[in-house]
């Protein structure tokens, strides 16, 4: 007899992470904040699982809610080729010297390409490898092909600061696959402050991934690190508000859109789900992220950062219901493998059959024992905070981040936050997108590594029929 099996809450965990965690190297100015290293704020699960889906399928697109403000993209100005010299040649000028004094007023009117600007602040520390920088000079490059990356480019390349960008293995990655396609699940990348330049740290498994997810997913977290946490944190650093920014949670959201919108202007398809997530409900994003790694847990809304010691309470508690949460979820998902079990030894059914199903579920059992790990350990280090916080006798940290909150950045941030979630619902709804919507490439694996398998809506199917045919069976 096999034990009932719940079918009406979530099942697995969403197998495609977001990207990344951000870890800065200088010196902080909260003392309580300090009780997390540098180090440990670039731990991952990061990435993998946030918001968990209802069993492998999607749900309905969701109706976005408009932006609070919107803001007009900076336009990217370029030379012009067809511009002609303020004084005219003389009328003595022979042919040749004509041609001459074009080809060097043309020469000199050449605007430098987008991409030889941007490495010029960029270095590509490929390891001596060559594959490596072969990699990474396809995702800049395909990161170029969105409008709006490229107008980010222009400001990276005016005013970022010199950065450099590496394949590094990252703690805690696990193998696995989505549709038969090669992947991982962890953090994506880290990007980190050192004092004076900006380090994006890609996960050297993407080296290791199917090359259609790679270059889905390799040009967007270039674009989320990069063009959204370097670019604010050169500023941050220039005007000494770099701790509050790094734990504001307009820094983490600011950078999530950069990335969808670079990933969405690719090819009208999102490569990570949980943007419809944000979309549908923003905050409940947001709070959900807080549950994935220690650094998101010690992030703030601009309102937060006005009460601190009582958000951190809170976010404990949001970590207890969390973890209790994902115990009953994963319980129940296992209670699945027994189904299997069941059709395989009672009805006869191939255990070939079967083999995607249970590397499915066995991928989800890994994400959801990840993240009840990480729910742990961000519970421990936002404790070690709250404790620090409510020793200090002269509240300095709650009276930085207060004051802190007051800064021109977090509003100029705010605004172009509002407007790339503006320009990424305009997209939306112009293209009539869908959460279902995959490439026909995507289609054509998914539908490669699934036929001739039970996949879990057929499983449920077969389940339901056997227990109203059979309940003695489900006792």
């Amino acid at each position: 007899m096999l034990p009932s099996v719940t079918v009406d809450v979530p099942l697995t965990p969403a197998i495609s992470a977001p990207s990344a965690a951000v870890a800065v190297g200088s010196t902080l100015e909260a003392p309580a904040l300090n009780a997390i290293s540098a180090p440990a704020l670039s731990a991952p699960a990061t990435s993998a699982a946030a918001s968990i889906p209802a069993a492998p399928s999607v749900v309905a697109a969701p109706a976005a809610a408009e932006p609070s403000a919107a803001a007009e993209s900076a336009p990217v100005v370029k030379p012009s080729h067809d511009a002609r010299p303020a004084d005219a040649a003389p009328a003595s000028a022979q042919p040749d010297d004509a041609a001459a004094l074009s080809r060097a007023f043309d020469g000199a009117a050449a605007p430098t390409p987008l991409l030889e600007r941007l490495l010029s602040r960029v270095t590509l520390d490929d390891g001596g490898k060559p594959e490596h920088r072969a990699e990474l000079h396809r995702a800049f490059t395909r990161m170029l092909e969105s409008p709006s990356m490229r107008a980010l480019a222009e400001r990276y390349a005016a005013e970022g600061a010199p950065a450099t960008v590496r394949f590094e293995p990252l703690a805690d990655t696990r193998r696995g696959d989505v549709d038969g396609r090669p992947f991982f699940q962890g953090t994506r990348a880290l990007t980190d402050w050192t004092g004076d330049a900006v380090l994006v740290r890609l996960n050297a498994a993407y080296l290791e991934s199917h090359e259609h997810y790679r270059a889905q997913s390799l040009p967007s977290i270039l674009a989320h690190e990069l063009l959204g946490h370097g670019l604010w944190y050169a500023r941050a650093a220039r005007e000494n508000i770099l701790q509050a920014f790094h734990h504001h949670e307009l820094n983490e959201t600011n950078a999530r859109l950069v990335g969808w919108l670079s990933d969405f202007e690719q090819d009208g398809r999102f490569e990570e789900a949980g943007v419809w997530t944000y979309l549908r409900d923003p905050q409940a994003y947001l709070d959900g992220l807080k549950m994935r790694l220690p650094y998101y847990a010690l992030t703030f809304s601009q309102e937060e950062l006005g009460r601190p010691v009582e958000a951190l309470e809170a976010r404990l508690a949001a970590a207890q219901a969390a973890r209790a949460r994902l115990m009953t979820e994963r319980g129940n998902q296992r209670t699945w493998e027994g189904v299997i079990n069941h059709f395989a030894s009672h009805h006869h059914a191939p255990e070939a059959s079967f083999r995607a199903l249970r590397a499915q579920f066995a991928q989800s059992d890994a994400a959801y024992t990840a993240e009840i790990a990480a729910v742990d350990e961000l519970s421990a280090q936002v404790s070690v905070v709250l404790g620090r916080f409510k020793a200090e006798q002269d509240k300095v940290s709650e009276r930085y981040l207060r004051g802190a909150a007051e800064h021109p950045l977090f509003a100029d941030l705010q605004r172009e936050a509002d407007a790339n979630l503006s320009k990424l619902l305009d997209h939306v709804r112009s293209a009539g997108a869908r959460p279902e919507d995959e490439s026909p490439e995507a289609a054509r694996l998914r539908e490669a590594h699934w036929r001739g398998q039970i996949d879990f809506s057929e499983l449920r199917r077969m389940y339901e029929e056997d227990r109203a045919a059979h309940p003695d069976h489900w006792r």
